[in-house]
């Protein structure tokens, strides 16, 4: 018998952001309390079958708690913006699409009575 060490799931690339790069794929899953800051991580499977971690912030949080799994999204990143709420912070702004069409009925039920 051989164990393995269980780590809390399965780990994937890191999507870098860069200025203008878009991540594209079927959101899959999403992981809460992850790492020293208790951050959300959110897996993309992308055409191909390669699945990319993403992490959370304010925006992507916002976004994916709404989005059925299963969903196709695209999440351009437009870089860091200065806010206008408050003075000299800067936070990371995104354009978000999906497209709900691909998710199975069960998880969009979910969704809408969650």
């Amino acid at each position: 018998m051989t164990y393995k060490k269980w780590t809390g799931g399965e780990r994937y690339p890191e999507w870098e952001k860069k200025k203008g790069e878009t991540l594209e794929g079927v959101f899959i899953e999403a992981r809460q309390n992850i790492g020293p800051n208790n951050s959300n991580l959110y897996v993309v499977e992308q055409a191909g079958g390669e699945k990319i971690n993403v992490w959370g912030d304010s925006i992507l949080d916002n976004f994916f708690q709404h989005i059925a799994k299963g969903s196709m999204v695209k999440v351009k990143y437009l870089g860091k913006e200065k806010s206008e709420k408050r003075k000299g912070a800067e936070y990371h702004n995104y354009e978000l699409e999906y497209d709900e069409s691909t998710a199975p009925v069960d998880e969009l039920a979910k969704e809408v009575f969650k």
